[in-house]
């Protein structure tokens, strides 16, 4: 049996660190993406109500304020 060298180990704590980055940045685009679908989802829907420029005092026409809302009943 071949004895390893340190290279050997080297090697492999550098590919399980590259390994563990490229799935850390991963999961981060996945968060990033996820937050910025639900804020857009969450803000596209109060943007739409009345109600919320009014307690808010949001000016007409501000992106929390359309102009022309929509309704759906």
């Amino acid at each position: 049996m071949k004895r390893l060298d340190g290279d050997y180990y080297r090697y492999y704590r550098r590919l399980q660190v590259e390994i563990v980055t490229s799935m850390t940045d991963a999961l981060l685009g996945i968060f990033a993406t996820l937050t910025y679908m639900y804020s857009h989802l969450v803000n596209g829907a109060l943007a739409n109500s009345e109600f919320f420029a009014a307690v808010f005092k949001c000016p007409s026409g501000s992106p929390m304020s359309h102009t022309k809302r929509c309704s759906i009943w």
